[in-house]
């Protein structure tokens, strides 16, 4: 999970350079954000082997359709974002507690997300 983060932090601080020293040539740069999308991706989520198949895929039924997804990234490019954050509840709103509130997002964090997320590694439901 690290390493994801650390990897999507990175593209969005280049993307935020990018952004700056290219404006001048009239060239726009839009950063897309996206929660959790219902695709077929998450077949193979949280799994050690690609061909390991998870127990519980209600991960899958979480999020917003593909299509929804695109219409909104469309309407960010019509109206010249430079980010544009796409999700649903509950991802949307940690979103911003996460960009407005750090350390209240650390807090919840620590108490409640790591946990939920090595339930759905492990593919147990909470006790």
């Amino acid at each position: 999970m690290a390493t994801y983060c650390a990897s999507k932090h990175a593209l969005q601080g280049y993307f935020d350079t990018a952004r700056l020293e290219l404006a001048e040539h009239n060239i726009h740069i839009q950063t897309v954000l996206p929660g959790p999308v219902k695709s077929n991706i998450s077949l193979n989520l949280f799994t050690e082997n690609i061909n390991d198949e998870p127990k519980d895929l209600s991960i899958r039924h979480q999020g917003m359709s593909a299509e929804r997804c695109a219409h909104l990234m469309v309407i960010g490019m019509a109206n010249n974002l430079d980010e544009v954050w796409i999700s649903v509840d509950p991802f949307l709103p940690m979103l911003y507690t996460n960009q407005y509130l750090p350390n209240l997002y650390r807090w919840i964090s620590k108490k409640f997300l790591m946990e939920r997320m090595r339930r759905l590694k492990m593919n147990t439901k909470p006790s």
